[in-house]
């Protein structure tokens, strides 16, 4: 009886331990519950996707289409000038193309009109790495540019770091796309650094409500603010770490490659001479502060802020997403149309503020893409308008629709439709 009453003394105290470390486990890593502010800022931070704004099945699917098939590609513009509430001037514009998948050669015929009278004729070219266009009108004969050696070209007109060809076959999801084991190596290997240089106590949590898309969401807003020479610091720090991480340089080598850059430009000894050459430009005097919002578990905001100067915007709900930029600058009050300018009016200064919002919304058939540009928010009247809808390759054919609409004062207004289907054959390119 007494065995057995010593040994319950020493299994319930283990007992007790064993659900206290269980419940603490289920509690830390199931909930935010225990998690400090520092933790709870980085885990939903680290939820962060932008590249999910170019990273579309749509787009993939049409760019499949056009690697698997030979195809044309018809459509139809119209440009129409607004001066003033009484005049108009309206032209039309329409395209043919086609692509040979045998030949890998592709040709296109832009013709532009003002009701029945044809302006002007364009044709384009393109075989191998040779890029033609020739009009008729002008001249008969085809003015062609190679896509090799870009980078000597451009260094004749003392323009560098300009890639040795423009790579065509790759796509900008394609660049941005990167494996989970290089993103824990990046993350293992830099966040450490980034967290060493932010003091605990610069991470502060609060309650936000946040409108997006016509909806408020209650959120947590995980917030961080970082001074510059911090940012200074942890960035000079990250780029010397950067120059003997082996494999985090052999991925931005392979991205180059991939966009067009040559060989040596691409090269490691190569990328870490431009990491040196950055290193010793690092001055950042402005905060940054960073903002998380968190609902259900989502990071449905970040808000990036650079001492009221650049503020950037990521929102993420569903398939939705949107990309708000507005930077702040000093413009002149000049607003004198005369020939003589007056000095005086020319040396006030006042604050604008440019923005900028592009947006993505995915549906199962296609995805919608829109642009918006205010250069001064002051002088909303002026700004540029884009819609662009992709449609996904649905029976051997596609169809995609842009607008865009540019008001200063006067407005063009710009729409186009291009349906791009499957063909067995197509007219021989004899140029």
């Amino acid at each position: 009886m007494i065995n057995i009453r010593n040994k319950l003394i020493i299994i319930i105290p283990i007992i007790i331990v064993i659900l206290f470390v269980l419940v603490f486990s289920i509690l830390y890593f199931t909930t935010d519950l225990l998690k400090t502010n520092e933790e709870l800022f980085w885990k939903y931070f680290s939820q962060l996707n932008i590249a999910k704004m170019v990273q579309d099945d749509t787009i993939t699917s049409q760019e499949n289409f056009k690697k698997a098939n030979t195809y044309t590609s018809a459509g139809d513009a119209k440009v129409v000038f607004t001066n003033g509430e009484t005049s108009t001037k309206q032209f039309t514009l329409s395209t043919n193309a086609r692509y040979d998948l045998n030949t890998n050669r592709t040709s296109a015929d832009i013709t532009l009109n003002n009701g029945e009278l044809k302006l002007l004729s364009l044709t384009f070219v393109n075989s191998a790495d040779i890029y033609g266009i020739k009009c008729d009108d002008v001249f008969g004969s085809y003015v062609g540019i190679q896509n090799n050696n870009l980078s000597e070209l451009a260094g004749k007109y003392g323009i560098s770091d300009v890639p040795n060809i423009i790579n065509n076959e790759v796509s900008l999801s394609d660049i941005l796309e990167t494996t989970e084991s290089q993103k824990e190596h990046i993350s293992n290997m830099y966040l450490p650094i980034i967290m060493a240089h932010i003091s605990k106590d610069k991470y502060v949590k609060t309650n936000e409500n946040v409108e997006i898309g016509g909806n408020t969401y209650n959120t947590n807003a995980y917030k961080v603010e970082i001074s510059g020479s911090d940012m200074s610091a942890l960035l000079t720090e990250c780029l010397n770490a950067l120059k003997t991480d082996t494999e985090t340089l052999m991925l931005i080598s392979d991205k180059l490659s991939k966009i067009g850059y040559s060989t040596e430009q691409s090269d490691t000894a190569y990328i870490t001479t431009k990491i040196d050459e950055i290193m010793q430009n690092i001055e950042i005097q402005d905060n940054l502060v960073i903002t998380v919002y968190e609902n259900g578990g989502n990071t449905i905001r970040i808000n990036f802020n650079w001492q009221n100067n650049i503020n950037l915007i990521y929102d993420n709900v569903g398939n939705d997403s949107k990309i708000s930029l507005e930077i702040s600058y000093q413009n002149s009050n000049n607003t004198n149309t005369d020939d003589v300018i007056d000095l005086t009016t020319l040396a006030e200064k006042s604050n604008c503020t440019a923005k900028i919002e592009v947006s993505k919304k995915t549906e199962d058939s296609n995805t919608t893409y829109n642009v918006q540009v205010v250069p001064n928010t002051q002088n909303a009247e002026n700004y540029i308008v884009a819609d662009i809808i992709l449609q996904k390759e649905q029976d051997n054919t596609f169809t995609n629709e842009y607008n865009i609409t540019i008001n200063k004062p006067n407005s063009i207004a710009i729409t186009y439709t291009n349906t791009t289907s499957k063909a067995d054959t197509v007219e021989e390119i004899d140029e």
